[in-house]
């Protein structure tokens, strides 16, 4: 009973936060980017890919980041295993195939 009458409080600040914390991320998955600045970061990519540039990894990374739902995600992650695997052709190939599907 005491360590109910301790936690207590606690808890009550915790469930204080909660709500806060959904609506953060909610918001930010409200943030959708326009199809322009979507094909800007693909065009971003494929130039790294050309130039065989290690940073390719990071980019594909922050791009499953930004576009959410907006682009196919497990091409993403393919594309994703591939630039880390230094597999530039096959991750151009693939990023082509992004490109021609619909952005959500």
């Amino acid at each position: 009973e005491q360590l109910s009458l301790a936690m207590s409080p606690v808890l009550e600040g915790l469930s204080a936060l909660a709500p806060k914390t959904e609506k953060a991320v909610s918001e930010k998955q409200v943030e959708l980017l326009s199809p322009e600045e979507i094909n800007q970061m693909l065009d971003e990519l494929t130039n790294m890919l050309k130039e065989m540039d290690p940073d390719a990894e990071e980019k594909v990374n922050e791009m499953i980041t930004k576009f959410g739902n907006q682009v196919d995600l497990q091409l993403m992650k393919r594309l994703a295993r591939h630039v880390s695997g230094f597999e530039f052709e096959e991750a151009l190939e693939l990023l082509e195939e992004i490109r021609a599907m619909p952005i959500n």
